[in-house]
């Protein structure tokens, strides 16, 4: 008897102490993963919208939610694909967005029920196993999605949402550990109200059975006559009685008492880590890479350039020479009308380009990038002595200037190419594997750049938090 008194009074603390921890602990964080969870999805959302991958629902707006549900998850017609899977990821964001904005997270409004809405909800979409063989049908059609991103030319939007699918897949996962351990607290504190409410009022407790029918019935019933909310659950009132009524009653007791201790973990010693700054840098090198692609591209593009003006020139075009020299003027500087693919909208467009300043400007491109690689000069000097937000700044720049500068020299050589002659194609030097080089160069030192945002990002929430970095590795 005394056993069992000491037992009630040690479980009736341990769950005390772990339903603060909760509430102080578990469900802030819980919170916040969802947000940084519904962020993530927002981003590849977004990537599938602007790219007319899916439709967006005209009656998203309209929706007005006051449960958390999923959406629906059956199979479609092929040529529905596109439509319904932009009304269900609409649906999701929907979702997600009442779910951040006016779910309670406190331990009294999350049971049983709950805990299993907000667990089909971030199990709705299967991050880690999107493909065109995955078994849900909404699964299923992201991964068909992206494998259609992935296969197309637009490497950097398939990079952005690589890295929003690897988030989704961690912190999805996060979530169910969090969500898991509520649910053992929940199903703990379910059990010490059937020992304290339930079983005194039962006539003859001692011969109560679990799993049996009869039994089952008695303690619905007393649960009824306590006043007790919620819903009878017969499955943990049989696991209750197994470990009262068990031969093993005291090594069941030692193991509930375990479930619900609150362990302070030891802070550990950091381990060294890459430094955000350095990740910066490794970007800025990565792009710097194609340095000598894009001097190649200057020396092609030139001597591209010197092959079609080489062919004979008209009386007029000679005369106008003749008086630049007459007079010291410098030659006005050859202007291109080039047309590009706009990877964004799809349309073609056409831009006028000022060829020898651009070619100067890539030249002293190339110098910059050099200096990178060498690790020498006072470009790189400046580099290691920058701050991490001029960093970001300058990769972000750069980024931009290269991809710019990638699209205009693969439209010069695709303009020598058409307006050159049968006889003087034969004298143009292509510049195709320069500008694989320096295309793969902007991926890579994108990814870099994504992968700082994410653990900057993921720094900032942690510290938010109060949670370590071995907990999110």
């Amino acid at each position: 008897m005394e056993g069992e008194q000491a037992f009630d009074a040690a479980l009736s603390e341990a769950i005390a102490a772990r339903r603060q921890h909760i509430e102080n602990e578990e469900l802030p964080q819980l919170k916040e993963l969802f947000r940084v969870f519904h962020a993530s999805f927002k981003g590849l959302h977004g990537i599938l919208l602007r790219k007319g991958l899916v439709q967006e629902d005209p009656y998203k707006s309209e929706q007005k939610l006051s449960e958390i549900k999923p959406p629906e998850d059956d199979s479609y017609l092929e040529s529905e694909r596109d439509v319904v899977l932009g009304i269900r990821l609409d649906a999701f964001d929907n979702t997600l967005e009442f779910l951040n904005n006016y779910y309670e997270f406190r331990i009294d409004a999350i049971g049983f029920k709950e805990l299993r809405e907000l667990n089909d909800l971030v199990k709705y979409i299967s991050w880690e196993q999107l493909s065109s063989t995955a078994a849900k049908p909404t699964t299923r059609g992201i991964g068909d999605l992206l494998a259609r991103t992935r296969a197309g030319s637009d490497t950097l939007s398939s990079g952005v949402m690589s890295d929003a699918r690897g988030q989704l897949t961690k912190y999805s996962k996060l979530i169910a550990e969090k969500l898991k351990v509520i649910g053992t607290f929940k199903r703990e504190e379910y059990k010490h109200m059937i020992r304290t409410e339930v079983l005194p009022r039962v006539p003859d407790a001692s011969s109560l059975v679990p799993d049996d029918p009869a039994t089952i019935t008695m303690m619905r019933d007393a649960f009824r006559e306590s006043g007790l909310a919620g819903h009878f659950v017969p499955e943990l009132a049989s696991e209750t009685l197994r470990e009262e009524c068990s031969p093993q009653a005291s090594q069941y007791h030692d193991e509930a008492l375990g479930r619900l201790q609150v362990v302070q973990k030891k802070k550990k010693v950091a381990r060294p880590k890459e430094s955000l700054q350095s990740i910066l840098i490794s970007a800025i090198r990565s792009l710097a890479a194609c340095s000598r692609s894009l001097s190649t591209c200057v020396e092609h593009l030139e001597g591209n350039a010197e092959v079609l003006n080489s062919r004979q020139r008209s009386l007029g075009e000679r005369f106008r020479a003749w008086v630049d020299r007459v007079v010291n003027r410098r030659p006005q500087e050859a202007t291109y009308t080039v047309e590009y693919l706009d990877e964004t909208t799809g349309a073609h467009q056409s831009e006028a380009i000022t060829f020898e300043s651009f070619m100067e400007s890539v030249a002293k491109k190339s110098r910059l990038y050099g200096a990178f690689l060498a690790k020498s000069g006072v470009s790189w000097t400046k580099l290691q002595a920058a701050s991490e937000e001029q960093l970001y700044q300058f990769i972000n720049k750069e980024l931009g200037e290269c991809h710019l500068i990638h699209r205009r020299c693969q439209a010069l050589d695709i303009y020598f190419k058409a307006s050159a002659t049968k006889e003087e194609r034969t004298k143009l030097r292509g510049v195709k594997i320069e500008l694989t080089t320096i295309r793969n160069s902007i991926v890579k030192a994108n990814q870099l750049k994504h992968e700082y945002v994410a653990k900057k990002d993921e720094v900032e929430q942690m510290k938010k938090l109060g949670i370590s970095e071995e907990q999110l590795d």
